[in-house]
């Protein structure tokens, strides 16, 4: 749940946000947030002070999977910041920021779409692990969401971060892998 101008919103990565009546918790609905949330948004904002805003993610899925970036400002209206393809449909459930950056790990953790889409198995039985393609760190200039920093490591799996700051031209990011 966040609260966001007035506004009481309940989150969860496989939909938009919705609605709620702060005084009753009734009358659910679901908000594109102004037309700005394309497809998904997740359920871990992050807030930088310093930028007086929430920055928050969500996942695009269909011929090409993409990540939407959105900004929501502690006054003015939501904003797509970005979207950046990715080269396969993927479980991302968190992201982290620093002051200048909002940082992805995407795990090989691919999601088997046409089985999803059956509801043959199980949810936890719909993706697939593939370390060969190894990680992907994306790293997306919050002044220049065009030009992110993208590449490759070793595989490995994370659900959520502790913390990320920035010390000189270095970023530092606390998880557990």
């Amino acid at each position: 749940m966040i609260e966001w101008q007035g506004g009481l919103y309940a989150l969860h990565e496989s939909g938009r946000p919705t609605r709620i009546d702060p005084e009753t918790l009734h009358n659910p609905s679901e908000s594109d947030l102004e037309g700005v949330v394309a497809s998904t948004f997740s359920a871990h904002p992050h807030r930088i002070a310093a930028r007086r805003a929430r920055y928050n993610f969500g996942i695009s899925y269909g011929k090409e999977t993409a990540l939407d970036l959105y900004v929501l400002p502690d006054s003015g209206r939501a904003r797509a910041l970005g979207r950046i393809p990715l080269s396969h449909p993927v479980l991302l459930h968190n992201f982290i920021v620093s002051e200048n950056h909002l940082i992805f790990f995407v795990s090989p953790l691919r999601l088997v779409t046409w089985r999803m889409m059956l509801a043959l198995k199980p949810f936890t039985d719909n993706f697939k692990w593939s370390p060969s393609d190894g990680s992907e760190i994306i790293i997306v200039p919050i002044e220049h969401p065009k030009e992110p920093v993208r590449f490759r490591t070793g595989p490995f799996c994370q659900f959520h971060f502790a913390c990320a700051f920035e010390e000189g031209r270095d970023i530092v990011v606390d998880y557990v892998r």
